[in-house]
């Protein structure tokens, strides 16, 4: 613990082979990665072609593998829509949601936060400048605004008016970036009251795109799409953080 972090100035590019050496056995993990899903679906007995079902399945893995997602996320919800909407029975006997639910809590998720984000942003500006109100008049009357601690308000009547200024702008910062998991994280009431759709089919939708918090993963071979591509929220404590925005998209 006592030793320095190590910075670019203590850190030396790789040398010609040693890259090479990296790119080949990248190379060897990808396409043997590859060739075990090729194999997955291997029977020795079966004589009939593939299924459409298994080519797609085969298709989306090796895409997934070397290009990744191709599209823009919001292209997806209509396809959804028009795919499973005939299978919306099945999705709320199994799963507990329908994909008009779903396309819904996906939509609505990033504007609950980003406006709640905005929100605290806004409170810590308005608090910002009742502070500086606060110290000012208290450093010329002494008269103590009961909102802020007393100690606080000694600090800044005593820094020159720029550096008291800087102080204010920082603690406002601060405050806006604090407890930033319970700003950025919802529950299933939350999500269900804003849809305006029923608290038990938001449940079932978080539980569905979730990862409980300090989950391992076995990360053993490369997989066609990171586990948060599937579950991209965490969970704890009846809340949920998404890990990004675009990574429900895709989920």
């Amino acid at each position: 613990m006592s030793r320095q972090y190590a910075t670019t100035q203590d850190l030396l590019p790789p040398d010609g082979p040693s890259l090479e050496q990296i790119r080949s056995l990248l190379g060897q993990i990808f396409s043997e990665t590859l060739w075990y899903y090729v194999a997955e679906g291997a029977d020795p007995d079966r004589t009939d072609p593939p299924s459409a079902l298994e080519q797609l399945r085969f298709a989306v893995i090796s895409e997934q593998l070397n290009v990744r997602t191709p599209w823009y996320h919001h292209y997806y919800y209509p396809f959804l829509q028009m795919l499973l909407e005939p299978f919306d029975d099945w999705l709320l006997q199994h799963l507990g949601f329908t994909i008009s639910d779903a396309v819904d809590f996906a939509q609505r998720i990033p504007d609950i936060l980003s406006a709640r984000l905005i929100a605290r942003r806004n409170a810590s500006r308005s608090s910002e400048k009742e502070l500086k109100a606060a110290f000012r008049r208290y450093r010329k009357t002494g008269e103590r605004d009961p909102s802020f601690p007393l100690e606080l308000l000694e600090e800044l009547s005593t820094l020159p008016e720029k550096r008291a200024l800087r102080r204010s702008r920082n603690l406002a910062v601060m405050w806006t970036f604090a407890s930033l998991g319970q700003t950025l994280s919802l529950s299933a009431e939350e999500l269900a009251e804003t849809a305006q759709r029923p608290s038990e089919r938001a449940a079932a939708f978080l539980r569905t795109f979730c990862l409980d918090f300090g989950t391992v993963l076995d990360r053993a071979m490369p997989q066609p799409l990171h586990p948060l591509h599937l579950r991209p929220f965490a969970h704890h404590d009846g809340r949920y953080l998404p890990a990004g925005g675009a990574l429900l998209d895709v989920a």
